[in-house]
């Protein structure tokens, strides 16, 4: 999805892969993950001049059937 209001942009939508290699510090789980995100511009003169990212890790470390912030607090 994508909206606009004034010179602000923002996206919203998903990444899906195969884990097959270590990523963000977590081994391969061969396993199908999918990955939320959303993303903000602010344009001018129709160049994107700033940007944010937010990616759903805890959503992700679930997926794998790890608590993020658990690892976080480094109580593996």
């Amino acid at each position: 999805m994508l909206f606009c209001e004034g010179n602000y942009c923002g996206a919203f939508g998903t990444l899906q892969g195969r884990h097959v290699g270590t990523w963000v510090g977590q081994a391969a789980s061969n396993r199908t993950v999918t990955v939320r995100f959303a993303m903000h511009f602010r344009i001018v003169d129709d160049l994107i001049i700033e940007g944010w990212a937010i990616f759903d890790f805890p959503g992700m470390f679930a997926q794998l059937g790890k608590d993020f912030f658990a690892a976080a607090r480094g109580a593996h």
